[in-house]
């Protein structure tokens, strides 16, 4: 599950006709945002496909790679526009458009080997991840305006059900780690340059802030959380193989090329 906190100090514009009052929204609306973005952390895995492992002239079996890489992002940005209708008693439903971009790197690592039957999970495992993610969002929302007797300010409270689509732009991760007791290592490293999209819904918390002097004009100061269900397949390349000795008769290699994150 990815997970995106925002934090949005906006601007919300209301179409004319204009009201002598910003709060409650009555008639059509429309608003823009720009603030700062915290995505959460994410896993992310691939696999080797199978591949013949060889001694010399031996054969000893098929054997896979699996690695998975534990991503933290920096503070990124968030920008949106949303377009909606005010029904004047405090409820308002809107259509939103958002766009987030992240910086990504890895904290951790882990992986395994299947091998002739066998597993072997890295040890002293070691991850790696760098890149950029952008998300983009198209929601429908529905927001309900508080009167609590203050002119100067309005809170509100709403959420929204949508679908939102994640791409990586020079994403590279991977993992690697000691097999055998120390006496051999493996991993797999891939990339990836990919959009794929899934459910999403958010919760959304703020105060509006009229204008004096200039009606139907409120500035905006909220918190969104945005959340996405499930896992994404990605299109990715890359490769990943093992090594070792003397676990069966001499040494032995392999190598396969990763499949998908």
């Amino acid at each position: 599950m990815t997970k995106l906190k925002t934090t949005l100090l906006a601007t919300t514009l209301l179409a004319l006709p204009l009201v002598a009052q910003a709060q409650p929204v009555s008639g059509l609306y429309v608003g823009a945002g720009a603030g700062m973005n915290f995505l959460g952390n994410q896993n992310h895995s691939a696999s080797t496909d199978v591949f013949s492992v060889f001694d010399f002239y031996d054969y000893l079996g098929a054997a896979k790679v699996n690695a998975r890489a534990r991503t933290e992002s920096r503070p990124g940005f968030v920008a949106l526009a949303s377009i909606g209708w005010g029904f004047g008693n405090g409820l308002r439903a809107e259509i939103e458009g958002s766009w987030r971009s992240n910086r990504i790197h890895g904290t951790s690592g882990s992986g395994s080997l299947d091998w002739d039957g066998n597993h072997y999970g890295f040890e002293s495992p070691r991850g790696y991840a760098r890149g950029r993610s952008e998300q983009y969002a198209a929601m429908a929302n529905v927001l309900f305006d508080m009167n609590i007797g203050a002119s100067w300010i309005f809170p509100y409270i709403g959420g929204g059900v949508g679908y939102a689509w994640q791409r990586f732009s020079g994403h590279v991760a991977g993992a690697s780690g000691g097999l055998f007791g120390g006496e051999g290592s493996g991993g797999a490293f891939w990339q990836s340059n990919n959009t794929a999209g899934r459910f999403a819904y958010q919760g959304i918390a703020g105060a509006a802030f009229p204008v004096a002097g200039v009606p139907g004009l409120s500035l905006t100061a909220e918190y969104r959380f945005l959340g996405t269900v499930g896992s994404q397949n990605y299109n990715a390349t890359g490769s990943g193989g093992f090594d070792g000795c003397c676990t069966r008769n001499g040494d032995f290699g392999g190598g396969g090329a990763v499949r998908r994150s």
